[in-house]
């Protein structure tokens, strides 16, 4: 396993158990597990392509979650 693969496995484990498991937009509980749409993927608040950095700009959200997002902004999600 690589050490960017690592680093980014810790990363979502961290903020998984951070929020308790839960998904930051829908508040249903998240897994760990690979392949499924519940799966907790990492989110970035402000989208990478609209300038989001990575550090203080990251939360856990269901695969399905992050994916209807896209880039859309926060609020305009919300």
């Amino acid at each position: 396993m690589s050490r960017r693969h690592q680093e980014r496995k810790g990363t979502i484990v961290d903020l998984f158990n951070e929020q308790s498991g839960l998904c930051c937009y829908c508040s249903e509980k998240m897994t760990l597990r690979l392949g499924s749409w519940r799966t907790a993927t990492v989110e970035h608040i402000l989208p990478r392509s609209s300038g989001g950095k990575d550090h203080f700009n990251r939360a856990a959200a269901h695969a399905s979650c992050n994916q209807e997002r896209g880039n859309t902004p926060l609020l305009v999600y919300l």
